[in-house]
């Protein structure tokens, strides 16, 4: 440490003389790649040894252009697109996007003072997996450094083979926030970046389709073979095919990742709008859950199927970024996304493979919905959507809206009676080998309903074992005894099963109250039946008294997954 702090007066000091931003300015306003730029400096000086000492070539800051490598006086190099510099935060991070530092220019440290800082660069999608010293979770890396979780070992296999253990690098804490987080992976699957080879070709996995690769499209890219998954079980023909890859793409050669994607999009116009149902303004509880903020609906006037891939929104009122503890995307009554927070005011969502989908000529109301935390009585919420590049969209060529779309504000209120609705620990059924039956009961919990009568709306489970879709079907929900709603003739294409009463919610007056789902298993010899409940947002439950839904509990404590044990089938 006395070398350290020794040090520090004299890299603030380079600080302040090429950088005067990082220490002058709100971090704020970086966004929120450039809030650890201070850090990155400090990183990139032991992190990237000596290839950044080479005897570079010379440019002014006039002839930099979109893609250029450049550098000052100092070690630290910076990528060049549309008139800003991005810092990439390691060398395995610049690995994977150049294979050497041959292409470095340098130029004269005011030159590179007068472009300012744009963010960090991320690990180049379809690489390496990455992890964090704090978390034990591994995650695949995706376009725009969306990430998902690789639950399990077997999937890790599945995707990169018996070697996949060799693809994982460890990113440092403070990195780990220009990353966001989409969908966990319960099976292997593609995302965007992932190279693929089959039957001695080559492929690419990029804007929802995959491409054949050649060498000259690799090479105009700055695409590496190290990263093309040759021990893979991924069969590609369970993948739809587009145009053959031979030139460079800025999409795909793009470290930045701000260039368009040139590969998936079509001519057409996304219109995003406020939706006329929007809710006015309202008063909230503290501590309740999914309160219902605003609703948006995307209509899709083009010929093609549009995904969108990423949307932002923008905290209004007059509140904290805690105050909406956990937010969701839900189309109705099903959750459409994992939990996100709010950062500097705003919240983002993306997802490389899709949030959700527009289908030609048609259009989609999502509605954002959060938590809201304990002890913000007086407060105030809202969200809006400020610019049409706060949507990034797969599949149409321009976004329109009537910018800002922003929803109305509520106001947060306490109450002492608002209800609890709490899992218990026991889930049933247990571990066991079973035979393929009808009438299967697949899960079960006791529920604790408290201080006032309550409707519920739906109920959502995940099958996470391996048997196949089609082997199971007819799910049925029983509250009491009672079958609830009509029966769900199979799981989506993510392996749910949503359970929708919006319709005709059912009334469960407080005390114990026995939730089970029974299906008809037909086949699956040696494989698994495995269902869970994965977040408190798949449960949707209204206080009656308050009329605002209930943060559903788990041993009256934070929600965490309720699963059953794994049944497997016999012959």
């Amino acid at each position: 440490m006395p070398k350290v702090e020794a040090a520090w007066p004299h890299h603030r000091a380079i600080l302040k003389r090429f950088y005067p931003e990082i220490l002058m300015q709100n971090t704020a306003t970086f966004g929120k790649r450039a809030f650890t730029m201070a850090i990155v400096f400090a990183t990139i000086l032991w992190s990237v040894g000596v290839s950044f000492f080479m005897m570079p070539l010379s440019a002014s800051a006039a002839s930099v252009e979109d893609g250029d490598l450049i550098k000052g006086s100092l070690s630290t190099v910076y990528y060049a697109w549309d008139g800003e510099r991005y810092t990439f935060p390691n060398e395995k991070t610049f690995s994977t996007w150049f294979a050497d530092f041959d292409d470095v220019e340098t130029i004269s440290d005011g030159d590179l003072a007068d472009i300012p800082l744009a963010g960090n660069i991320v690990y180049r999608s379809g690489t390496y997996m990455i992890k964090i010293d704090s978390d034990p979770k591994t995650y695949v890396v995706g376009a725009d450094g969306a990430i998902q979780w690789v639950e399990s070992e077997e999937v890790a296999t599945d995707l990169f083979g018996s070697t996949w253990n060799t693809m994982i690098q460890d990113v440092p804490d403070v990195f780990f926030t220009d990353y966001s987080e989409g969908a966990s992976l319960m099976e292997a699957a593609l995302v965007e970046g992932m190279m693929i080879e089959s039957d001695d070709v080559t492929y690419i996995y990029w804007g929802g389709e995959l491409h054949e690769l050649s060498a000259d499209g690799m090479d105009a890219n700055g695409l590496m073979s190290e990263f093309i998954l040759t021990d893979s079980s991924i069969d590609v023909s369970d993948y739809t095919t587009g145009d053959d890859i031979d030139s460079e793409d800025e999409s795909l050669s793009d470290a930045s990742q701000m260039a368009e994607d040139s590969g998936s999009t079509s001519e057409g116009l996304l219109e995003v709008s406020l939706s006329s149902d929007s809710p006015d303004s309202s008063t909230l509880i503290a501590t309740q859950g999914i309160a219902d903020l605003a609703h948006f609906t995307f209509a899709n006037d083009g010929t093609d199927d549009v995904t969108v891939t990423n949307l932002k929104f923008k905290r209004l009122g007059i509140s904290g970024d805690t105050t909406l503890s956990a937010i969701y995307l839900y189309d109705g009554v099903a959750r459409l996304t994992d939990s996100a927070s709010v950062s500097s005011g705003v919240i983002t969502f993306n997802d490389s493979s899709g949030l959700f989908t527009v289908g030609a000529g048609e259009e989609t109301q999502v509605d954002l919905r959060s938590n809201i935390l304990t002890g913000t009585t007086g407060q105030t919420v809202g969200v809006s959507i400020t610019e049409a590049t706060s949507v990034t969209a797969s599949g149409a060529d321009e976004i329109d809206g009537d910018f800002p779309l922003e929803g109305e504000t509520h106001t947060i209120a306490t109450v002492s009676d608002f209800g609890g609705f709490n899992f218990n620990s026991s889930t049933t059924p247990t571990t066991a080998s079973v035979d393929p039956q009808v009438d299967m009961n697949v899960w079960q919990n006791t529920v604790s309903v408290t201080n006032n009568k309550q409707d519920i709306y739906s109920i959502r489970l995940r099958q996470i074992g391996s048997i196949n879709s089609g082997d199971i079907e007819n799910f049925r929900l029983y509250i009491d005894g009672v079958q609830a709603g009509d029966a769900v003739d199979a799981l989506d294409s993510n392996g749910y099963v949503t359970f929708d009463l919006e319709d005709s919610p059912v009334t469960v007056q407080t005390g114990s109250r026995v939730i089970k789902v029974l299906a008809d298993v037909i086949g699956g010899s040696s494989r698994t039946v495995n269902m869970s409940l994965r977040s408190t947002g798949d449960a949707y439950v209204v206080d009656q008294v308050y009329g605002q839904p209930i943060v559903a509990l788990a041993d009256s404590s934070t929600f965490s997954a309720r699963t059953t044990g794994v049944q497997t089938l016999n012959a």
